[in-house]
């Protein structure tokens, strides 16, 4: 949580990394903490950052859930392509010893066609649910984690999803030693509260609640789940839910909230927390004692003099941060601390080489009058120090600021635009040339501009669910990808196996910051009844690594084909109709049709009519008359005319 808006602590003591657990805990409490106030597609929350803020606050502090293996994913950083990436981080990371907790708050949805639910990361869209993270790409990452427990909590609509078809039966109080794999959700599949803005949601407000009121030492999921169903069922239409979940490891066990130490201080909580926590009474004030008073000034004495060493030793320069250079591909200096890149993108670190401004553009230059020129999606425009998008990115050249103005270009023509983004019409510059311009520049200030980088693809979609397909039906569907990095892809290739045709029609190029989408088809007329799963690669000469998306559903046994109601049967019937060479006609309205033949020359005919006509009658025209007559359609199917 930033400083400046977490909950004040009273009386906290100093963080105790190392103090003693509460158990006998060998393994590491790890925590993804996942929270979406902004969306890019759809309207925001008020309180999803907010929660997640609070519930890192509460159990860094009070539990034994270290900040280094604290993962956060807010707004912005919280995309499909990141929340997949950290889960994969988990599964390489956590170990049989280590325990798990993964939180989500945002919106969510429900397909019931499909009867799946999903996580809306950041850049999802409701109606297309390849952008979205569904429930069982969660149960496959939590089956793939090697932890000893694994404990999810969902805030969102439809959470309940989750469980689907889980049979619900009561467990004994088991050991925290065994095994474990729980979720904890706001509701059922049903809408949820987001809270009042600026508060929390009922449910991350009664689940930091309790964790912060909470005194005993090991603290078991099934004792603080019964509160929070009390309290939030009570008090809302939401019924919040917890269960084991089942076939990805489940065995019995239960997960333990352990506190760093006994005492721990508690948070002190907003208002909005109904019987928050609050401090104990101050105890009366006892007599002066001189030991502890002279005990105190020794240790402010003491502190005083290290102080006065310490700001008389000699500055020594920082050294060099070159252990950085394991983690980016690049490090290049600035005057605020360092241009970096990794996996091919650029962006900016500080000077003790933290992550400053995540690298995620194809070119990055040395700031310039508080901004900083960089290029996106193959368009330039310009950052501030917080990383914040200051000027669009609309222009195919660009150069830095200088005396408050900087040239662009923009759909062939050239001009000057000023630090607020907007065109300065009356300026006149001796330079014509943005290129020259630029590399002017660049050579004067050390050549801090970055070279572009090399072509990188990316996936718009790790996973590809094709849902329910009956067997021998042609699916079609597309896979969709971008170059982000800097310039062209060439002799892209595809590869795909298990039936997956891509009709790329060869070899093909993709311009730095272009997007493609390829046609694909599954032809399912060869493949086993169950779940599905195949593979589709694109790759190049130029690219360092190619992607690689899975594609999944289910191959069900065709549909029976529909009941049609029987039809009428029919009946050929020859009948002596009188004058010969005669035109006879009539309407059979169960055959829905004209029934129209001419007698022989024995003033015969044969026609085909409907059996269920017999003992009807009928209007018929004969011998070219313009009126009709009423007959009745005889057994055998005749009808008789006037001779």
């Amino acid at each position: 949580m930033p400083q400046e808006n977490r909950p004040p602590a009273r009386g906290l003591s100093p963080r105790r990394e190392n103090a003693p657990a509460a158990s006998g805990k060998k393994g590491r409490s790890m925590l993804l903490a996942i929270g979406v106030d902004r969306y890019q597609h759809i309207s925001g929350l008020h309180n999803a950052v907010r929660d997640v803020d609070y519930l890192i606050e509460v159990l860094n502090c009070r539990y034994q859930f270290d900040k280094k293996w604290t993962i956060k994913l807010v707004n912005e950083a919280a995309t499909l392509g990141n929340i997949s990436q950290k889960f994969h981080h988990l599964v390489e990371e956590a170990k049989a010893e280590d325990e798990v907790l993964i939180y989500f708050s945002g919106h969510g949805s429900f397909n019931r066609a499909i009867d799946r639910g999903y996580w809306i990361p950041y850049d999802g869209k409701p109606d297309e649910t390849h952008t979205l993270f569904s429930n069982g790409a969660l149960v496959d990452f939590i089956a793939s984690i090697q932890a000893k427990h694994v404990v999810l909590m969902v805030d969102s609509c439809f959470s309940g999803a989750f469980f689907g078809g889980v049979r619900k039966f009561d467990l004994p109080e088991r050991l925290g030693s065994i095994p474990s794999r729980w979720v904890l959700t706001s509701g059922r599949n049903e809408v949820v509260s987001d809270g009042a803005p600026g508060q929390n949601s009922p449910f991350a407000e009664s689940l930091i609640f309790h964790l912060n009121a909470n005194e005993e030492t090991s603290f078991r999921i099934t004792e603080l789940f019964p509160r929070i169903i009390e309290q939030v069922g009570a008090n809302t239409e939401q019924l919040p839910q917890c269960e084991p979940i089942r076939n990805v490891g489940h065995k019995g066990g239960e997960f333990i909230f352990r506190l760093r130490g006994v005492p721990t201080e508690h948070l002190a909580l907003p208002l909005n927390y109904q019987s928050a926590v609050t401090p104990p009474p101050q105890a009366p004030s006892a007599r002066f004692n001189w030991k502890i008073a002279v005990s105190i000034l020794a240790v402010l004495i003491t502190i005083l003099v290290i102080w006065r060493i310490i700001t008389l030793m000699p500055y020594q320069p920082a050294k060099a941060q070159s252990w950085r250079k394991d983690y980016y591909e690049r490090i290049q200096s600035i005057e605020q601390g360092f241009i970096v890149s990794k996996n091919g993108l650029f962006g900016y670190a500080k000077k003790d080489t933290t992550d400053w401004i995540l690298p995620v553009y194809q070119e990055a230059y040395a700031f310039t009058e508080g901004l900083a020129r960089v290029k996106r999606d193959g368009r330039y425009g310009w950052v501030d120090t917080t990383g914040k998008e200051a000027i669009p990115f609309q222009y195919s050249k660009a150069n830095d600021f200088q005396d408050g103005s900087a040239q662009v270009s923009l759909d062939g023509s050239s001009f000057y635009i000023g630090l607020d983004g907007k065109k300065i019409v009356e300026a006149v510059k001796p330079s014509d040339n943005i290129e020259t311009d630029t590399r002017n520049r660049s050579q004067n200030t050390n050549d801090q501009a970055t070279s572009p980088a090399p072509p990188r693809l990316l996936a718009g979609q790790e996973v590809i669910d094709l849902g329910i397909m009956e067997l021998g039906a042609l699916k079609e569907f597309s896979l969709s990808f971008r170059n982000t990095g800097g310039t062209t892809a060439v002799a892209l290739r595809t590869e795909s196996n298990n039936g997956i045709e891509v009709l790329s029609g060869g070899s093909f190029s993709l311009e730095a910051g272009k997007s493609k989408k390829l046609p694909c088809r599954l032809k399912t007329s060869n493949l086993p009844l169950g779940n599905y799963s195949g593979i589709i690669k694109v790759g190049g000469n130029n690219v360092s690594r190619a992607i690689e998306v899975a594609v999944t559903g289910r191959v069900v046994a065709p549909s029976p084909p529909p009941v049609t109601a029987p039809t009428e049967s029919m009946l050929s019937a020859q009948c002596y109709l009188g004058p010969p060479g005669c035109q006879v006609s009539f309407y059979d309205r169960l055959q829905k049709k004209n029934v129209a033949f001419l007698t022989d020359l024995n003033g015969y005919a044969q026609y085909t009519i409907s059996e269920g006509l017999v003992g009807e009658t009928v209007e018929v025209r004969y011998c070219g008359s313009t009126s009709s007559l009423t007959v009745r359609v005889k057994e055998g199917g005749c009808i008789s005319l006037p001779q």
